[in-house]
């Protein structure tokens, strides 16, 4: 029984050890390609949010962001 028990503790305390720190980002990165573009820029609309991406020249866009959690609809066109 009592090496039972010990072994449940020691199983306890590996998991324990090994699990790995998360980091909680604060920040949002929102990238993508848009192929057979006509249009030149992206709207991303939520609460409070109405932000422009620029696509460049092979239809790809990126940026990095602090928005609050929530719903948002991003638009081409």
């Amino acid at each position: 029984m009592i090496r039972r028990i010990s072994l449940l503790l020691f199983i306890s305390l590996l998991f324990v050890a090994c699990k790995q720190n998360e980091t909680v980002k604060d920040y949002l990165t929102l990238s993508g390609t848009i192929t057979n573009t006509l249009e030149t820029d992206l709207v991303l609309n939520g609460l409070g949010l109405q932000r422009e991406l620029k696509l460049d020249d092979h239809g790809s866009f990126r940026d990095t962001m602090k928005i609050e959690e929530g719903f948002y609809l991003l638009s081409y066109g």
